[in-house]
C-alpha cells in the first residue's frame, strides 16, 4: 500500500502535464523523478506500456545550460521522431550527440510494419538538426535496403553508415560496431546525429554503450533505454518482460567483461570485444565528456584503490583536505567511482589506464591530469613511502618519487586557487569556493629536474606548533613546493669510500703527501676537511673504480667521486708534475687535468662494463677550470656559483653565468645542476636577523642561467645566533620553486597575487613594505659569494661591517619607514582578521626581530651605557690583576683612553697578537659575558678575506675553540671609541690543570693603529 501510495503521486503528475500540454522540458523533468522513484516495480512497467503510449513531445530550444538533476534533452523535429540528445545523463554536457528516428524512409510493405516508416524530415526539421543542433555527421545503422538514399545523407551533412544488429548483434557483429564507434572517437565528426528506423534497438544499443562508458549509472541507462516507450514509434521499451526483446541479454554479456564499474566493464569490451585501442576509447569519452567538469560541495570524491602506494595515500589526504576546506563539505575517499559524482581518481589503476593515462614513459616528477566528463585523472610516478611517518619523524628528505601529490598539488592551485606559500593556515591560502571548475587534460614536467631548497629547522613557523612538529613541516614545505624526488649526489662524495678507515695503515701511499714528508693518513685533524687528503695519482683511484662498479650493479644509478673538501696539494713528485701551475690557492684550479681525467676513466670503466649508470664530480676549487679531455655523457657535472646574491655585483654575476655557460659548451649538454649560495652565515656576511628577502634577485639570476642548466641546489643557511630562517626565505624558495617548474613563471604577477591573498586590503602598503626589504638586501648587504672554493676573481668581496649595517644601512630612518607600512597595512584590515594575523606574524618576523637588533647593538656600542652597567653591575671581573703580554709595537696610552688604566695601543703593519693566559680562573661549561672598549685609525686589510681588528677567546678543553667579537666580522676602518660585548660558555674541562683558556687582542691581516681598553670578563648567572 505504501508503495502504491508513493507511486500515484508522480504518475499523476505525469497525466496532469499531458493535459494541459506543459513545455515538454518540463515534463522531462517531471518525468525522471517519477520514473527514478518507481522504477524496478510493476507499477513502472505499466506506467510506460500504458500511460504513455502514442505520446509525442512538444518542441524545446537548444540551448546549452546546466542540465539540473539530469533533465532529458527531447527535442521535435518536424518530420521525425524520438530525437534527444544524450547529454544531461550524469553531468554529461548537452549539445554533442543525438539520437533518435531516421529522417527519411524507405517503405516497406510488410504487412503491419508500414506505419513506421512513414517519417520524412522536413524543411523545418532540417533547419532544426543542421542550424539549431548543428549536426555535422550522420552515422545511419540502417541495412542498404532501409534506405531510399544509400550514399547520401537527407539531413544534407557528412555521412558515415554502419548496417548493425541490435542487442546481441554487438557481441557477433564486431567488425561492425567498432565501425560505428570510432565515428565518436573523432572530434571532427561532432556534433553527431545516429540513427537506425525508429531509434529504438540499434539506436539503443549504441546509446546504451556510448552513456554507460561516460559514467551514467545503470539505473538511468535503462531509464534512457525505456524512454522510447513517448517516441510513437515500435511501441513499448520496457527493460524486462515480454517486450524487453534481448535487452536483459545484451547487459548480463556486458557484464561479463572485466571491470568493477559498468564503465569500465564496457571499456573492456570495446578494447577486447572490438579491438578498440584504449586512445580510441579515451578519445570517445573526451569527445563526449568534453574536458570540464563541474564540482560542487557534497558531489566530488576521491578515488583510490586499495593497494595504492603510501605516497599516494598522502596525496588522496592532501587532495579531500584542501577541498574540503575550499567547499566547506567533507569529501570522502572511496574505492571506486560513484555514478553521479565528480571522481578525482588518483594515480596508476584500471580507470586512469582505461582513460589512456600512462605513467611508464613518465620522467620522474611528471604527472598528468586529465578531465573527463565526470572524472579527473591524477598521476604521476608514485613509491611506496610512508609520508606521515617522515613528517611526524621529522625527516626532510624528500627522495622519492610522488608525481601524483604533485600533481594533486597543481590540481588544487590551478582549478581551486589554493596556494602554497609556508605550511600552517598562515602560509596556505584556501578560498572558499561555491563550485570548482576543471578542465583540460594536461601534461607538466618540469624545466628543472633538480629543484632543492635548503629548509633548516629554524623558523618562525605557524602559531601554536611545537617545536618537534616544526622539525617535521620540513618535509611537507618541501613537497608543497614540489621540489624534486631527487639529485644525483655530488658532495665530496669520495668521503664515502671510506678510504681513510680502511687504508690508513695498509696503503699510506693512498693519502696526499705533505711538505714535510709526512703522509695524511687517520680519520682525528683538527678541521675536517683538513684531513681525508688523497694522493690522486695513487693506486686509489683502482680502489674508487671498481667499488664504484660495484654499487652500481647493487642499484645505484649514480655515484659520486668528488674528492674531500679544501683539497690540499700533494707534493709526492708524480702529483708535482701532473699540476698545472705552482699556485696552490682552492680556486687556482691547478688539478684540473689530474682529477677529471680519473673521473672519466671511471665513467669509461662503467660504460666498457655494460653498466647503466653514472658518476657525479664537481667543478670545484682546485679542479675548477675546463680540463683539454671530453667528457663523457655518463658523467653528472655539478657547478658551485655565488648565485642570486650575485645580482648586487652585476659584473661578478656575469662572469658567474659565463662560467656556467662555457661549461655547458664544453660538455655540448646542460649541466646537470649547480650549487649556489644565497646565504648570510660565513665571515664576509654577518647580518643575523636582517631579512634577505629578494625574489627578483633570485629570478633574474636563474632566468640568465636557465639555457645551460638542469636545476639548481639553493644553500641558503641562516647566520650564527640567528633563530629565524624559513620567513626570510619563503617567498624566495616559492619564486625559485615555481620558475624551476615552469621558465616562464611571472613573478610580479604571483608577488601581487601573494599581496592580494595574504593580506587584503593591505596589499599596496605590503608590497611597499617587501619591495624595501629587497632594495635594502640587494642593494647595501649582500655580496656575490661567501664560498672561497667558488668566488670568481682574486679578490674576496667583504660584506658590511656590523657597525654599517646598524649605523648606515638599517637606519632609524629605515626602520620606521618599514613600520610604518606595517601600521598603515594593519589599521586597513580587521583586527580580528586572517589578514591581520599575517601582518602581526611579517612584523615579528621580518621587522621586529631586525628592530630588536639594531636597538640592541646600538646600544651596545654605547660608551656611556657601557660604564653605566659596569659601575651599578654586582659582577666581579675575571681578569682582575691580570696583565697582557705586549709584544712590540704595542704600548700602555693613556692620553686616549676611556678607563684610568689605560688603553693597548696596537700599531699593526700585518698582524699583532697581544695575550693573556685565563687558566685556573674559569668554571666548566659556566656562561661568560666578555666586552670591551676599541679605537681604530686608518685600520686597513692587506690580504683580502678574514681581515681586522677583534677580540678573541680561546681554549683547548682538549677541543680547540674559539669566539670572537665581534661575532663573525672584524672591525676596519677609522672610528672613535665604541664598545662590544658577547656571551659566551666554556667547556667541559675549562676548569681543568690540563685547560689552556687564553685572551687575545687581535690585529689580523691588517694595517693601521687599534685602541683596546677596559676588556672585561664576568661571569653570567
Amino acid at each position: 500500500m505504501k508503495l502504491k501510495a508513493l507511486s500515484l503521486a508522480p504518475v499523476l503528475a505525469i497525466v496532469v502535464a499531458l493535459v494541459l500540454n506543459i513545455r515538454a522540458d518540463d515534463v522531462s523533468e517531471r518525468f525522471l523523478d517519477a520514473a527514478r522513484c518507481l522504477y524496478g516495480t510493476p507499477t513502472w512497467t505499466s506506467y510506460t506500456n500504458t500511460l504513455v503510449r502514442g505520446y509525442r513531445v512538444s518542441a524545446t530550444n537548444l540551448a546549452d545550460r546546466p542540465v539540473p538533476g539530469g533533465r532529458i534533452r527531447w527535442f521535435h523535429v518536424d518530420g521525425m521522431r524520438n530525437v534527444r540528445d544524450l547529454g544531461g545523463w550524469n553531468g554529461l554536457p548537452t549539445g554533442r550527440v543525438f539520437r533518435g528516428s531516421e529522417p527519411d524512409c524507405q517503405p516497406i510493405e510488410k504487412t503491419g510494419e508500414k506505419k513506421y516508416h512513414n517519417l520524412n524530415v522536413t524543411a523545418a526539421g532540417l533547419k532544426m538538426l543542421r542550424e539549431d543542433l548543428g549536426i555535422k555527421t550522420d552515422l545511419d545503422l540502417r541495412g542498404p535496403g532501409e534506405c531510399p538514399h544509400p550514399e547520401t545523407s537527407s539531413l544534407g551533412v557528412r555521412l558515415v553508415r554502419v548496417p548493425l544488429g541490435a542487442y546481441m548483434g554487438a557481441f557477433s557483429g564486431t567488425n561492425q560496431y567498432a565501425q560505428a564507434l570510432r565515428v565518436f572517437a573523432d572530434s571532427a565528426n561532432y556534433p553527431i546525429y545516429f540513427h537506425c528506423w525508429g531509434g529504438a534497438d540499434r539506436t539503443g544499443t549504441i546509446a546504451y554503450l556510448l552513456e554507460g562508458l561516460c559514467g551514467v549509472n545503470e539505473v538511468d541507462l535503462s531509464i534512457d533505454y525505456e524512454l522510447t516507450s513517448f517516441a510513437g514509434v515500435f511501441g513499448t521499451r520496457p527493460r524486462t518482460g515480454t517486450k524487453s526483446f534481448a535487452f536483459p541479454q545484451f547487459i548480463a554479456k556486458l557484464k561479463t567483461y572485466p571491470g568493477s564499474a559498468l564503465s569500465d566493464k564496457i571499456a573492456s569490451y570495446m578494447e577486447q570485444a572490438l579491438g578498440l585501442s584504449r586512445d580510441e576509447i579515451a578519445s570517445i569519452r573526451r569527445n563526449i565528456l568534453g574536458d570540464k567538469v563541474r564540482i560542487s560541495p557534497g558531489m566530488v570524491e576521491v578515488v583510490l584503490v586499495p593497494d595504492a602506494p603510501r605516497t599516494t595515500v598522502f596525496a588522496a589526504s592532501e587532495a579531500t583536505n584542501f577541498l574540503a576546506q575550499a567547499l566547506g563539505r567533507e569529501v570522502p575517499i572511496v574505492t571506486q567511482p560513484t555514478a553521479g559524482k565528480v571522481s578525482l581518481i588518483l594515480g596508476s589503476n584500471v580507470w586512469s589506464a582505461a582513460a589512456g593515462v600512462e605513467v611508464d614513459g613518465f620522467a620522474r616528477d611528471e604527472y598528468r591530469i586529465l578531465t573527463q566528463g565526470s572524472r579527473v585523472y591524477i598521476a604521476g610516478h608514485d613509491d611506496d613511502v610512508d609520508v606521515f611517518r617522515k613528517i611526524k619523524r621529522g625527516e626532510h628528505n624528500a627522495r622519492f618519487r610522488s608525481g601524483t601529490l604533485f600533481g594533486v598539488y597543481d590540481f588544487l592551485e590551478r582549478f581551486a586557487g589554493v596556494r602554497f606559500y609556508f605550511p600552517g593556515e598562515l602560509g596556505t591560502v584556501v578560498s572558499k569556493r561555491d563550485e570548482i571548475v576543471a578542465e583540460g587534460d594536461v601534461m607538466v614536467k618540469p624545466d628543472f629536474a633538480v629543484r632543492d631548497c635548503y629548509v633548516s629547522a629554524a623558523g618562525l613557523w605557524p602559531e601554536g606548533v611545537p617545536e618537534k612538529e616544526a622539525y617535521g613541516l620540513r618535509l611537507l614545505y618541501k613537497l608543497r613546493l614540489r621540489e624534486c624526488a631527487e639529485r644525483p649526489r655530488c658532495c665530496h662524495g669520495q668521503n664515502r669510500f671510506n678510504i681513510a678507515e680502511r687504508f690508513s695503515e695498509t696503503h699510506p701511499e693512498y693519502f696526499m703527501l705533505r711538505k714535510n714528508g709526512t703522509r695524511c693518513t687517520g680519520t682525528r685533524f683538527k678541521n675536517n676537511w683538513e684531513g681525508r687528503q688523497l694522493c690522486h695519482t695513487s693506486p686509489v683511484w683502482d680502489v674508487i673504480r671498481e667499488e664504484t662498479l660495484e654499487r652500481i650493479r647493487k642499484g645505484e644509478s649514480s655515484v659520486d667521486v668528488m674528492p674531500q673538501d679544501g683539497m690540499q696539494p700533494c707534493w709526492c713528485p708524480t702529483c708535482q708534475a701532473r699540476f698545472n701551475t705552482t699556485n696552490f690557492s682552492l680556486a687556482s684550479g691547478y688539478a684540473t687535468e689530474l682529477i677529471w681525467s680519473n673521473t672519466v676513466a671511471v665513467a669509461q670503466a662503467i660504460t666498457t662494463a655494460g653498466l647503466k649508470g653514472s658518476v657525479a664530480q664537481m667543478a670545484y676549487g682546485t679542479y675548477r677550470d675546463l680540463p683539454s679531455m671530453d667528457i663523457p655523457e655518463n658523467v653528472n657535472l655539478v657547478l658551485a656559483v655565488g648565485g642570486p646574491w650575485s645580482e648586487s655585483h652585476p659584473d661578478i654575476r656575469d662572469q658567474q653565468v659565463d662560467f656556467v655557460r662555457k661549461w655547458s659548451e664544453k660538455l655540448g649538454r646542460k649541466v646537470s645542476w649547480i650549487w649556489t649560495y644565497p646565504m648570510k652565515n660565513y665571515g664576509r656576511l654577518q647580518a643575523p636577523d636582517v631579512p634577505q628577502h629578494a625574489p627578483h634577485a633570485y629570478l633574474s639570476f636563474y632566468r640568465r642561467v636557465a639555457p645551460y642548466i638542469d636545476g639548481s641546489f639553493v644553500e641558503s643557511n641562516c647566520a650564527n645566533g640567528e633563530t629565524l630562517h624559513l620567513i626570510h626565505n619563503y617567498l624566495n624558495f616559492y619564486a625559485f620553486s615555481k620558475f624551476a617548474w615552469d621558465h616562464s613563471f611571472d613573478l610580479d604577477a604571483a608577488l601581487a597575487e601573494h599581496h592580494r591573498l595574504m593580506f587584503g586590503a593591505a596589499a599596496d602598503e605590503m608590497t611597499a613594505f617587501f619591495d624595501l626589504l629587497e632594495k635594502t638586501w640587494i642593494g647595501h648587504v649582500a655580496i656575490p659569494s661567501v664560498i672561497g672554493e667558488t668566488e670568481i676573481g682574486p679578490v674576496m668581496i667583504t660584506g658590511p661591517s656590523q657597525l654599517d649595517l646598524w649605523t648606515k644601512i638599517y637606519t632609524s630612518t629605515l626602520l620606521t619607514e618599514l613600520r610604518g607600512h606595517l601600521d598603515r597595512a594593519m589599521a586597513k584590515v580587521s583586527a580580528d582578521s586572517l589578514n591581520a594575523r599575517r601582518i602581526a606574524w611579517i612584523r615579528r618576523g621580518f621587522y621586529d626581530a631586525l628592530a630588536a637588533r639594531a636597538a640592541d647593538y646600538t646600544k651596545d656600542l654605547s660608551v656611556e651605557c657601557e660604564l653605566r652597567r659596569r659601575a651599578e653591575a654586582n659582577a666581579a671581573n675575571v681578569m682582575e690583576g691580570l696583565m697582557f703580554s705586549l709584544p712590540r709595537g704595542c704600548s700602555i696610552d693613556r692620553s686616549v683612553c676611556v678607563t684610568q688604566e689605560g688603553a693597548v695601543k696596537v700599531v699593526s703593519t700585518n698582524r699583532v697578537y697581544v695575550g693573556c693566559s685565563l687558566r685556573g680562573r674559569l668554571k666548566a661549561n659556566a656562561k661568560y659575558r666578555l666586552s670591551y672598549f676599541i679605537r681604530f685609525e686608518n685600520l686597513e686589510s692587506v690580504k683580502g678575506g678574514h681581515s681586522g681588528a677583534c677580540v678573541e677567546y680561546e681554549e683547548y678543553t682538549p677541543k680547540y675553540r674559539a669566539e670572537r667579537c665581534p661575532r663573525g666580522t672584524y672591525w676596519l676602518g677609522t672610528r672613535d671609541w665604541l664598545h662590544q660585548s658577547l656571551v659566551f660558555t666554556t667547556g667541559v674541562d675549562a676548569d681543568q690543570p690540563q685547560s689552556r683558556p687564553n685572551l687575545w687582542l687581535r690585529v689580523f691581516n691588517a694595517k693601521g693603529t687599534v685602541w683596546f681598553d677596559g676588556v672585561r670578563l664576568e661571569e653570567v648567572k
